[in-house]
């Protein structure tokens, strides 16, 4: 694993998405392969056509990032949404910009709280939207339109 030192407050991986954005994406019928907590890996799974929305574990972005785009491109009906730290100049997040996909980015004001904690995250954060390409990069006014 890698060391999280300069990420967190803590060193884990364990960080529950804030009830409100997760509940939004459950209740629209968004499928979460890596949920709080979870001991499967399902970076192996093929989960067949669904929407997915993934909060991935923060040290280990770009697997899940890979795993996205094959999705994508294997059920290209379908929509990914991610909850990430917004990093705009890691790796993954420039290969999300370059990929034959459309992106929209929701820029999260403020920080959100993990874990329902009274701390916020030491990070800014943004919502991810990647879809088959109709040839549109995009700024999302709020994450309730997707």
């Amino acid at each position: 694993m890698a060391d999280l030192k300069g990420c967190f407050l803590h060193n884990t991986d364990d960080w529950q998405t804030p009830k409100e954005i997760y509940n939004y994406f459950m209740n629209k019928g968004y499928i979460d392969p890596c949920p709080y907590k979870s001991e499967i890996d399902n970076l192996k799974t093929d989960l067949g056509g669904v929407n997915l929305f993934i909060n991935p574990p923060y040290s280990d972005i770009k697997s899940w990032v890979d795993y996205a785009l094959n999705h994508i491109k294997n059920h290209k009906e379908n929509n990914i949404v991610f909850l990430i730290p917004s990093r705009t100049d890691t790796k993954y997040f420039q290969k999300m910009l370059t990929e034959n996909v459309d992106m929209g980015i929701y820029f999260i004001k403020g920080r959100l709280h993990f874990n329902e904690s009274k701390n916020s995250a030491p990070f800014p954060s943004c919502i991810i939207k990647l879809e088959m390409p109709k040839g549109k990069k995009y700024i999302l006014e709020d994450f309730k339109n997707l």
